[in-house]
């Protein structure tokens, strides 16, 4: 051992280690306290900071031992880091900790008057009474309101020269609440015990995160009104979060004004925390809704996952859902179901409960349903797995789902975003369908896959042409595995497309030039180019403001023209023989280049269909 001092003494019970380096000091005759911290580093080489003597590692902790003639067990019960490691308390930074005080400290007048030295639970963020003479603590001097340190507790001297024992507190006797909640504290400051158990608070650890987790957000969510203790004359004043977390170093009306927030909702659990969760939900700010949408629901993968689970519970009892049914707030269903996407959890698929929290829209969803869904769900495929199997474009494979040509197929939309679920069973029905049917021989210039077609005709009609080959309507000309490759008449998906467009035009009174253009087979320049030379009768069509053409219109065209490539389909000729008859005078056109009218050749329509075939 390494003696330097003259006298050694032992720390009382619960001193703090600055305390009792202090008195070592004093006892030492040492008219500066702090040439201790000299005198140690004389003897070790090492600076010992006075601000950082609570925080020290193990091995510089034992030279203080050593230092002061104490046991090494000993000092280790002063420490914090070591009783914070104890209780499985985490900190990054001393001077930022959750836990205790960095430079300053709470103290008591009659305990300094009986015996000056800092007890450790001074320093916690949390100790608020003395429970030896049962009043307040105090946080600074009433004389010159300067805080007050470790040094100046051992000398009973504040530095405007009033001693620290002579000021005043209120007694609490009259309100158990704070002396409960002080016992529990000094039981896992001095123990490592926890005298209270509920579902939430199993050890000291939980307590203690519990404890700051609802001071922190009792002091945003809550008016500061709401919060003052007035039995006490002690009012909350903002200023004790720093970036998002609470300060180390409140003042002792602002800890007051929390803890007894907090006391309820631990104490009374969990009918406390739901009294608190009415309490802010008069709370319209986006505080209010980033608590519950958001900062409850990260609690699930920790040790306070209870608060969370409590959540769930308390809307159960605002929607008198019964109490032995498990339900699951949409949150908490990602992680457990695997095949139930968060947009299909939000979607008709699941039967959800819905609760408006001040307008946040809370969805419960029932444990029995959300295992049935996504085992069904798992018998499921989704909308890119369909795309792969039939090898279809995305638009055209959207719009055979969006129009219910898939039975039971469930989709749902957050954002842009939309997700499916395809019952496999739904899809190999259709291919079932389509796969047995027989297979026509039609000669090649009339052959074209479905997936041209679904380009062809427009991918808005794709749902379209999936019916009428499933009813037969459309000729199936060769199969292949994926369906999109399927070879098909096109003349037959021309008549069945065409006639569907003429009911639905018929029904609308009008005809959308993207249909017109498939029907006619040309160009929208050669559409337009008629509309102006008046095929489409005299009244004016402002194709400006519209894309479509009015029925009327429509008709009169219909009735009396046909194009090169109706000719084709009517006929069955290819359009080079139609052009060649033309060239050598067999058709009569109406319209066209020879005529200097228009880039397209147009006959005229007949009862028979067409003048000179």
């Amino acid at each position: 051992m390494k003696k330097s001092l003259l006298f050694y003494t032992n720390p009382f019970l619960k001193e703090s280690l600055p305390s009792f380096l202090y008195r070592t000091a004093a006892i030492n005759l040492m008219e500066n306290l702090d040439w201790i911290f000299e005198n140690y580093e004389s003897v070790y080489h090492t600076k010992l900071n006075r601000n950082e003597v609570n925080w020290l590692d193990i091995e510089e902790l034992n030279k203080v031992a050593e230092f002061l003639n104490i046991s090494v067990n000993n000092i280790h019960t002063m420490s914090f880091k070591m009783l914070l490691s104890q209780l499985n308390l985490s900190f990054k930074n001393p001077s930022t900790n959750h836990w205790f005080q960095y430079i300053n400290s709470r103290f008591c007048p009659s305990c300094i008057k009986e015996n000056p030295h800092q007890k450790i639970d001074w320093m916690s963020s949390y100790s608020i009474v003395c429970l030896n003479h049962y009043c307040f603590l105090l946080d600074q001097c009433q004389q010159c309101k300067k805080k007050i340190t470790s040094k100046q507790i051992v000398l009973n001297k504040c530095t405007c020269g009033m001693k620290l024992s002579n000021n005043k507190t209120p007694k609490v006797s009259a309100n158990r609440k704070f002396i409960h909640f002080q016992t529990i504290l000094e039981a896992v400051i001095y123990q490592n015990q926890i005298i209270i158990q509920n579902n939430l608070i199993r050890d000291c650890r939980l307590f203690m995160d519990a404890l700051l987790f609802f001071c922190t957000w009792s002091s945003q969510l809550i008016l500061p009104g709401l919060l003052s203790v007035f039995e006490y004359n002690m009012v909350f004043t903002n200023n004790v979060i720093s970036g998002t977390r609470l300060k180390n170093s409140l003042s002792i009306d602002q800890t007051v004004c929390l803890i007894n927030i907090a006391y309820d909702i631990l104490m009374n659990w969990p009918n406390g925390y739901f009294n608190f969760i009415d309490k802010i939900s008069e709370n319209k700010s986006t505080k209010f809704s980033s608590f519950i949408q958001n900062i409850i629901p990260s609690l699930k993968t920790t040790a306070l996952k209870e608060i969370s689970d409590s959540l769930t519970i308390y809307y159960k009892e605002k929607l008198n859902l019964p109490r032995d049914d498990m339900y699951l707030r949409s949150d908490e269903v990602y992680p457990l179901f695997s095949q139930l996407h968060k947009t299909l959890v939000h979607s008709e698929f699941i039967n959800n409960r819905v609760y408006n929290h001040n307008g946040i829209i809370i969805k419960l969803s029932s444990l029995k349903e959300l295992e049935y869904k996504n085992d069904l769900a798992n018998k499921c495929m989704s909308k890119e797995e369909l795309r792969s199997r039939w090898g279809t474009s995305p638009k055209a494979t959207f719009d055979i789902l969006s129009k219910g040509c898939i039975k039971d197929a469930v989709h749902s939309k957050m954002g842009s975003v939309n997700h499916w679920i395809i019952p496999t069973s739904s899809v190999t029905e259709i291919e079932k369908k389509l796969f047995e049917r027989p297979i026509n021989h039609i000669e090649s210039h009339d052959r074209i896959s479905l997936n041209e077609a679904f380009q062809w005709v427009g991918v808005n009609h794709a749902n379209e042409i999936l019916h009428g080959l499933m009813n037969k309507s459309i000729d199936i000309l060769s199969l292949s595995q994926k369906l999109g490759n399927i070879i098909i008449s096109k003349k037959s998906c021309y008549f069945y497309i065409e006639d569907l467009i003429n009911r639905r035009a018929g029904l609308e009174n009008c005809i959308s030039i993207r249909d017109l253009t498939f029907i006619l087979g040309v160009k929208k320049s050669d559409i337009y180019f008629w509309i102006q030379t008046g095929r489409f009768g005299e009244s004016l069509i402002n194709l400006d403001t519209s894309n479509n053409i009015p029925l009327e219109n429509f008709n009169i065209f219909y009735n009396k023209y046909v194009t090169t490539f109706q000719f084709s389909l009517k006929y069955n000729l290819k359009i080079q023989t139609i052009l060649k008859k033309v060239k050598f005078g067999s058709i009569t056109t109406i319209s066209g280049p020879l005529h200097n009218d228009g880039k397209r050749l147009l006959f005229k329509k007949t009862s028979n269909y067409l003048e000179g075939v």
